[in-house]
């Protein structure tokens, strides 16, 4: 495999479905340095002429090696809860660009639904010494089992003879993932100490480089003007919560619901925002007005939606960055989250908001009240100090410079 200078080819499952394809686009977006990229999905949704997508033969081809895998995940592998994923198949359509690519860098994202099998990690790992290979955690699954979300410690002896079996072909990438030519990134300092106390990342140099969050767009809003756009013009406080999927139990749903239950609600005329799931109007939750917005797609909306809000709550049980709560801030509006996974990277306790021990839902319920009882002005001052983190850490000009750092591609180097 020859490569061509200053070309990077970048490969995901997709370019728009799923948070870690939506991060793995953004950062696509601050490469402004490359001469050339591509970027190679086995599912395509945009019309990015920058993707390359599959042909409807190859996506149907796709299409069934994953209700296969599906079919075998449910009857063997019964640990974990959430995602889950084997990755014994790999799609034709990225195969085929893997094994003819010339580029100098070859940049995997979230590779799982059978984007890049394991046995294809091994070989692009072991045949490219002349490039470099780069490898962004989006979450767990490199160093796990199948679980794409590890809440308790991994324990290989109580894998079952399957579950084992593919275990053990994860280790054998540790050899391969300290070369040096191999680059490993996580968007949190929470993922890197994670995985690097698992045995497949054991002794695997990895750098922090957080999701980049594109601070023209988010931006904050005068409340006053974007609440008018969700009916909430005789509304005193704004709760808000955003989770891909909505109601989820690793995003915390269940825990949330026991905080607003502790809530008093005489407080103040509050009312509790929710994106991310269904649309499905208004209703009532633990005695909260509750306006479901459904699932947002442009971001200049989304803005709008945190600018609208007085504090957005992230009870998450797991986060490998905090894409929510740090769009949150970029906004201008405070955030509520548990003290654990890679929200703490992102959060600054009585700073930006809050950080409760995990997961201390009466404490979770206390520091709402908080937030209800401070004045616009103490609101506004965490915001912008919320906003300021983010400038100063996740912009695109800082990310951009933090992956130039690491391509090394100005100036033909």
């Amino acid at each position: 495999m020859n490569s061509t200078k200053n070309k990077i080819e970048v490969y995901s499952f997709s370019d728009r479905r799923g948070g870690a394809a939506i991060a793995a686009t953004r950062q696509v977006r601050t490469l402004n340095f490359a001469e050339e990229i591509q970027v190679i999905v086995a599912e395509k949704k945009s019309n990015n002429k920058l993707v390359l997508g599959p042909t409807r033969l190859q996506f149907a081809f796709h299409y069934i090696l994953r209700i296969f895998e599906y079919a075998l995940l449910t009857v063997f592998c019964r640990n974990g809860v959430g995602k889950k994923s084997l990755n014994l198949f790999s799609s034709r359509h990225v195969k085929k660009h893997i094994l003819k690519s010339q580029a100098c860098i070859i940049h995997m994202h979230w590779i799982n639904n059978d984007t890049i099998s394991i046995s294809l990690i091994k070989k692009i790992l072991k045949d490219n010494d002349n490039r470099k290979v780069i490898i962004t955690m989006h979450d767990d699954w490199l160093f796990s089992n199948y679980e794409h979300c590890v809440l308790e410690e991994i324990q290989p002896e109580r894998y079952n003879f399957f579950e084992a079996f593919f275990y053990r072909r994860k280790l054998q990438l540790n050899a391969l993932l300290r070369k040096s030519n191999v680059i490993v990134t996580a968007p949190s300092l929470y993922l890197k100490n994670k995985a690097n106390a698992s045995e497949i990342f054991s002794k695997v140099h990895i750098d922090v480089v957080g999701n980049a969050i594109d601070t023209n767009v988010f931006k904050p809003f005068k409340k006053c003007d974007v609440r008018v756009c969700f009916q909430l013009e005789d509304v005193d406080f704004v709760i808000l919560y955003g989770a891909s999927g909505g109601k989820s139990y690793l995003k915390g749903y269940d825990l949330l619901k026991s905080a607003l239950q502790r809530v008093n609600k005489k407080a103040r005329k509050a009312v509790l925002l929710s994106f991310g799931g269904d649309k499905s109007g208004v209703s009532v939750t633990c005695g909260f007005k509750h306006i479901e917005l459904g699932k947002i797609y442009e971001v200049d909306m989304l803005a709008k939606v945190y600018s609208s809000a007085d504090v957005t709550v992230v009870p998450s049980r797991i986060e490998s960055f905090g894409q929510v709560a740090a769009e949150s801030l970029s906004c201008g509006t405070p955030v509520i989250a548990f003290d654990n996974s890679g929200l703490t990277d992102i959060v600054s306790d009585r700073e930006s908001g809050f950080l409760v021990p995990a997961f201390d839902v009466a404490k979770f319920a206390s520091s709402i009240e908080l937030t209800m009882a401070l004045t616009d002005d103490e609101l506004q001052k965490m915001g912008k100090l919320g906003r300021d983190h983010i400038l100063k850490r996740y912009s695109n000009d800082v990310i951009s410079k933090q992956w130039h750092d690491i391509y090394k591609m100005t100036n033909g180097n």
